[in-house]
């Protein structure tokens, strides 16, 4: 039972878009909206997509980059802080807050592609 659970958890780990799209699924049959749908697919694996993208860093270069990811994400949080303060005055934590986690899932969905692409690449003319 627990080799199942390594297992699945394992290809989530390595095909994110498919926790999206699962989760998409499900939403859309339990909520009938598809756009709270989406959001929730977005909102639920984008920690699987910053997991997926250290592992692909991981398998490309050898090595791990936590601390480069760490920083990276606070990069993208201090940069919505300080555009939503020039711009609003205030800082509205709520809002902030969404707003890192989507721009969150679109720099790693990115990330992802690009990756797999370069994975791709390296395995093709390097192997």
């Amino acid at each position: 039972m627990l080799d199942i659970f390594s297992y699945a958890l394992a290809f989530f780990i390595i095909a994110p878009f498919m926790v999206t799209a699962v989760v998409y699924f499900i939403s859309l049959k339990l909520g009938k909206h598809p756009v709270r749908a989406f959001h929730k697919a977005i909102n639920y694996s984008t920690v699987v997509y910053m997991i997926s993208v250290s592992m692909m860093l991981k398998a490309i270069f050898g090595s791990y980059y936590l601390a480069a990811s760490l920083t990276f994400i606070l990069l993208i949080l201090v940069t919505i802080v300080i555009i939503q303060w020039k711009i609003h005055n205030e800082i509205l934590f709520p809002k902030m807050i969404k707003l890192f986690w989507r721009v969150s899932f679109l720099i790693y969905f990115m990330l992802y592609v690009i990756f797999n692409i370069i994975g791709i690449l390296q395995r093709v003319f390097f192997y």
